[in-house]
């Protein structure tokens, strides 16, 4: 008997052709899954490789063995009167036939529907660059025409150092927040910022994972290597709806090519997302911060310290940063800017005690503005001396709204924005602001915590508590988040049980005064040993700070004698610190620290102090709308200690009428410290029973 007799009798060629018609019906149905189902671009392939390994096994089995009614068998034990091929060829003939139908039926609706074509599939040029419209406009699609559920935008994740010196690492975050900053001046899409990104590549999320988490169609992944003169930087894109490169380069040029490099990198995402940039977005992208790449190095340095908030000690150690960058560049407008704001918030937080960075801010401001009229760098340079300054938020709002206009999606700007309005009682457009940060920077505590505040101020308490709710099972860990959403179940709700369960959970609250006064109401010994205990390692003015808790405390508490001691040593340091000969003629901030002073002065019974604080009190213009709750609150806090509780009241009770964090009328009725106060007064009487009834009104109806 020939071998293809053979080959026939066994039925090897039947199996040969149902496993090809068959296998490549599944190959045709993985590839529509992995679309369809958004199965990662290896699925496919696994099929395919499978099924190839699998073909010569068919064979093989199917000539080394036989199917019969016992089993399977050898076909060499089989007798030929007992063989059944016969029957096993009509089953496979009837397979083969099911599935060629099938196969056919495939192709006429893959002709039909040819939208389903899988772009991902695209080799790659010489230059690894993939090239998906071409493809998708062979088979009769423009690439506008595929649709995604992902906004357009681009998601940065942080650069890898890939140089030997582990110094450089500040100098690759340089190169990454600036090809960010390149990105976020093409208005058309949205750039995820740098706080959010770090936090996400923490997660070790997939590439599909951070597009749908964050809503953005594109990543963009890279590396810098930088040795001696020369910098090398590598960088692809990657589509977040499927997970495909698209795009791919590597930048081998010398350092002082650094920016010609990030503006290309702008300008191929550009391409890659169909994005036609306008001349303005050409020169906002092409302009070089400075020449000088030892300038350069010293300003991405002190921007690296600029993104840790550490008060007055940050500007410190960022001045002379800058300083030296604009000595080595007088022309770098981006450090003098920034140079500008670090002076300014050494004086907003209160420590320009010599009088020197005002006037140090206030020639390099004028500087910026006779150099750089009409533009960026003089409207944000102004912006910053009148907010941190002069403390004119309504003119600081201006100069950043028209910074704002080439800078649109600047966080640090939006920031400031939104600052602004906070400070100047426009809480709803602050509300919009800080909706809009989020989307750009969504893992940003500190925006959505802002958000909290503005909500309450708006008088939108039912969407500050969930707000506040959402923020604390974001962010667990934040001390600010727990604090704002306790206060909300305390002040606004009258709910001390949901305070507590805060609370009483996070030690490290336990500074926090209106908790301390709390719990002293249950064990006052306990919680002057507890504020003794944070007393270590503390600077002097901390120490001063506990030490005016536990007077506090003491005083509710009736033990009027001990109460004075602690406040005298308190007083001391915070009143040398207060009256410092620059404090009342340089710090816009004065009239918050006098009304503390002035507590502080009744505290110790010290009321001819109180007296003299007070005169120079009246002497200074009021604050912004949202520092004057804290100013009237210290004030009546004052006046109610030095004996003056009718005139304290009054003030208290007129704060309630609008919303705010430091005041309301379940913060009068629940803390101690009012209750100390007010509890002889009818009228409070009157308000605590109001409220009780109210709230059990409320429960009834639940």
């Amino acid at each position: 008997m020939s071998l293809f007799s053979e080959l026939k009798r066994r039925n090897v060629i039947r199996v040969s052709i149902a496993y090809l018609i068959v296998g490549w019906l599944l190959v045709q149905v993985s590839t529509t899954l992995e679309a369809a189902l958004n199965l990662p671009p290896w699925f496919d392939t696994l099929i395919v490789t499978v099924m190839l390994i699998g073909f010569p096994v068919a064979l093989i089995i199917s000539w080394v063995y036989e199917l019969t009614p016992e089993g399977i068998k050898k076909e060499k034990d089989i007798k030929s009167d007992e063989t059944i091929t016969h029957e096993t060829s009509k089953k496979l003939n009837y397979i083969t036939l099911v599935a060629a139908i099938a196969v056919a039926g495939m192709f006429v609706w893959q002709q039909m529907n040819p939208q389903v074509i899988d772009s991902g599939h695209i080799a790659t040029s010489n230059n690894d660059e993939i090239n998906t419209t071409v493809i998708l406009e062979q088979v009769g699609i423009q690439s506008d025409q595929v649709e995604s559920s992902l906004t357009l935008g681009v998601a940065v994740l942080p650069f890898a150092n890939m140089s030997e010196d582990p110094n450089n690492a500040f100098f690759a975050g340089g190169v990454y927040e600036d090809v960010l900053t390149y990105l976020s001046r093409i208005v058309q899409w949205r750039v995820i910022s740098r706080t959010s990104m770090e936090k996400i590549a923490e997660r070790g999320m997939e590439i599909t994972a951070i597009g749908k988490h964050l809503d953005v169609s594109h990543v963009l992944e890279g590396s810098v290597r930088r040795a001696g003169d020369s910098v090398r930087v590598t960088v692809q894109l990657i589509d977040a709806s499927n997970d495909e490169h698209i795009w791919a380069e590597n930048y081998d040029r010398k350092l002082e090519d650094i920016f010609a490099i990030q503006t290309e990198i702008a300008e191929k995402i550009a391409q890659q997302l169909k994005t036609t940039l306008t001349p303005e977005q050409h020169q906002l992208i092409a302009n070089s911060p400075t020449n000088n790449i030892k300038a350069y190095d010293l300003f991405i340095k002190a921007r690296e310290l600029s993104r840790v908030w550490r008060d007055a000690d940050g500007f410190r150690e960022q001045i002379p940063l800058l300083e030296q960058a604009i000595a080595l560049d007088p022309k770098f407008a981006e450090a003098q800017v920034m140079l500008v704001q670090s002076y300014g918030r050494i004086f907003w937080t209160g420590e320009d005690y010599e009088g020197v960075y005002r006037p140090k801010a206030e020639t390099l401001k004028n500087q910026i503005v006779a150099d750089y009229p009409d533009s960026f760098y003089a409207y944000a340079a102004q912006g910053y001396y009148d907010y941190t300054i002069e403390r004119d938020y309504p003119s600081a709002l201006g100069q950043f709204q028209l910074a704002s206009l080439e800078r649109p999606d600047d966080v640090e700007l939006l920031t400031y924005i939104g600052a602004a309005n906070k400070r100047t009682g426009n809480f709803e457009q602050g509300i919009a602001i800080t909706k809009n940060i989020l989307s750009l920077d969504p893992e940003d505590v500190s925006s959505s915590n802002e958000l909290v505040t503005n909500l309450i101020f708006a008088n939108r308490i039912k969407e500050a508590l969930v707000q506040a709710k959402n923020d604390v099972k974001k962010f667990p860990k934040s001390v600010i988040s727990k604090t704002q959403l306790a206060n909300i179940y305390l002040k606004y709700f009258g709910d001390l049980e949901s305070y507590y369960a805060i609370f009483d959970n996070d030690a490290v609250n336990n500074t926090d005064w209106l908790y301390t006064r709390l719990k002293a109401s249950e064990n006052l010994s306990k919680t002057i040993n507890t504020l003794e205990q944070l007393k270590l390692g503390e600077t002097a003015l901390n120490i001063a700070f506990i030490d005016l808790q536990i007077s506090e405390i003491l005083n509710i508490n009736g033990e009027e004698i001990k109460s004075q001691k602690y406040a005298l040593k308190g007083f001391e340091t915070i009143k040398n610190v207060i009256t410092n000969k620059n404090f009342l003629e340089k710090n816009p901030n004065a009239k918050t620290r006098y009304a503390f002073i002035m507590y502080v002065s009744c505290l110790a019974n010290d009321k001819g102090a109180f007296e003299v604080f007070e005169e120079k009190f009246h002497t200074i213009k009021d604050p912004d709308i949202y520092s004057l709750y804290a100013v009237n609150n210290n004030y009546a806090k004052a006046l109610a200690e030095c004996g003056d509780t009718l005139k304290a009241w009054s003030i208290l009770i007129n704060l309630t009428e609008n919303p705010n964090l430091e005041v309301t009328k379940w913060r009068l009725a629940l803390d101690p410290l009012y209750q100390h106060y007010f509890s002889e007064i009818p009228e409070y009487q009157n308000m605590v029973k109001a409220l009780e009834a109210e709230k059990s009104q409320k429960a009834g109806s639940e």
